[in-house]
C-alpha cells in the first residue's frame, strides 16, 4: 500500500512536533540542572563562610554516623545473646521502634547536652577501642593465616629433580636442596632454575617466589626486582656462627626487600664458612649449609646451596666429609656429558636430564658471571 501525499505531510508534522517537544524537555533538563548546580554551589559557600551552618551540617552527619554505630553495635549485642533468631531478631525490631518513638518526641537541650555527655562520648570512646581493638586482632590473624599460607607452599624448580615429592618440580621450605659439579653447569642449572622461578608462567601457576636473594662470588644486576643478588664481600664467612649472617643482613640487607624471602640461593657454600686449613670443602658446606638452614627456616624460604667443582669428576657422596650434606639436603650431583655436535647433556641427579643444551651457553659461565634473568 503506497501512502498518499497528504499521509506523508501527516508524518512529517507528527516528527517535528516529536522533535520540538523533546527538545523542550531536553532544555528543561538542562535548566533545572544549571538551576540545582547554583544551588549547591550557594550551598558550599555558605558552608564555608558561615560557621554556625558548618557547624550544625556537621553535627546532622555526625548524628547519622552515630546512629549508623549504635545500630551496628546494638545487632552485635543482640546476636551474642543466648535466645532463639526469632527472638533476637523481635528485640531488634522492639529496639529500633522505641528509639524512633522516643527521639520523635519533644525533648529538652540541656538535658540532651548531659545526656551526650554523660552517655554518648563514654559509649563511644569505649564501643570505638573495642572495634579498634577487634579490628587489630582479625587483620593480625589474617596475616599469620597468610604467612602460614606462604610457608606450607612449595617452589617451582622448574625441573623433577625431586622425585621423593608428592611434586616432583617443587622443592619444600624445610630442606636444602644442595647441588654439586663442575662448576660452569651448576652455575646453569641454577641460572635455569632462578629464570624459572621469574617467569610469567611460575607466577600465574602461584608457585614464583616474591623475593629471592642470590649470594654470588661475583654478583650482578637482575633486571627483575624480585631478586637482589649479593657479591661475595657482603657475605663472605657470613656462617661462621649462628648469627653471623642474621645480624648481617638485618642491618644491610633488610630494608632493601620488598616482600617476604621465598628462596634463598648461596652460590659456593664453602665460601660461607671460614673454618680451618685442614677442612675440606665439603665440611665446610656442610657447616655453612647447617647453620645458614636456620636461618632460611626462620624466614619461611627455601634453600639451594651450592658446591663449585674445577673439574667434572664428583666425589665419592658416600665419603665421610660429604656425610652431612647427603644426610641433611638433597644431595644432587649435577653432571655433563659432551655430545660430539657441540651440545651438552646436562643431568641433575639421577633422574633429571635435560638434553641438547648448547656448549657455549654451558662454557659462558666458566667466567663466573651468573645470574642475569
Amino acid at each position: 500500500m503506497v501512502d498518499k501525499p497528504e499521509d506523508v505531510e501527516d508524518i512529517v508534522e507528527e516528527a517535528q512536533r516529536d522533535a520540538v517537544a523533546a527538545s523542550e524537555v531536553t532544555l528543561k533538563q538542562d535548566e533545572e540542572r544549571d538551576r540545582w548546580e547554583a544551588f549547591a554551589d550557594k550551598a558550599q559557600e555558605l558552608v564555608l563562610t558561615d560557621a554556625g551552618l558548618r557547624q550544625a551540617t556537621g553535627t546532622m552527619v555526625a548524628a547519622k554516623q552515630l546512629y549508623c554505630m549504635a545500630l551496628r553495635d546494638m545487632e552485635n549485642r543482640t546476636d551474642a545473646l543466648d535466645s532463639g533468631g526469632e527472638d533476637k531478631a523481635r528485640l531488634k525490631e522492639l529496639y529500633l521502634e522505641i528509639a524512633s518513638v522516643q527521639a520523635g518526641e519533644p525533648f529538652d537541650e540541656v538535658m540532651l547536652l548531659q545526656g551526650i555527655a554523660e552517655t554518648v562520648v563514654p559509649w563511644v570512646e569505649s564501643v570505638s577501642k573495642e572495634h579498634t581493638e577487634l579490628e587489630a586482632k582479625l587483620k593480625h590473624q589474617e596475616i599469620a593465616e597468610a604467612e602460614q599460607t606462604r610457608r606450607a607452599g612449595g617452589i617451582s624448580l622448574g625441573m623433577e629433580c625431586l622425585p621423593e615429592h608428592k611434586i616432583p618440580d617443587e622443592l619444600n621450605r624445610t630442606r636444602t636442596l644442595t647441588l654439586v659439579g663442575w662448576k660452569p653447569a651448576v652455575l646453569w642449572v641454577v641460572n635455569r632454575i632462578l629464570e624459572h622461578t621469574t617467569s610469567p608462567e611460575a607466577f600465574a601457576a602461584g608457585t614464583a617466589p616474591k623475593q629471592t636473594i642470590v649470594l654470588t662470588r661475583e654478583g650482578g644486576e637482575h633486571r627483575d626486582p624480585r631478586i637482589m643478588s649479593i657479591g661475595d664481600k657482603g657475605w663472605d664467612d657470613c656462617a661462621n656462627s649462628n648469627n653471623s649472617w642474621g645480624r648481617k643482613f638485618q642491618e644491610t640487607y633488610l630494608d632493601h626487600l620488598h616482600d617476604p624471602l621465598d628462596l634463598f640461593v648461596v652460590l659456593d657454600l664453602p665460601h660461607a664458612y671460614k673454618g680451618y686449613a685442614f677442612q675440606s670443602e665439603a665440611t665446610k658446606a656442610a657447616e655453612a649449609q647447617k647453620k645458614l638452614r636456620k636461618w632460611a627456616t626462620l624466614m619461611g624460604s627455601a634453600f639451594i646451596g651450592t658446591v663449585l667443582l674445577e673439574s667434572q669428576n664428583l666425589p665419592d657422596f658416600k665419603a665421610l666429609p660429604w656425610e652431612s650434606l647427603r644426610l641433611f639436603t638433597y644431595l644432587r650431583a649435577v653432571t655433563v656429558e659432551e655430545k660430539r655436535d657441540g651440545y651438552y647433556d646436562i643431568t641433575v641427579g639421577r633422574f633429571t636430564k635435560i638434553e641438547g643444551v648448547p656448549k657455549e651457553e654451558v662454557d659462558a659461565f666458566t667466567t663466573g658471571n651468573i645470574i642475569t634473568p
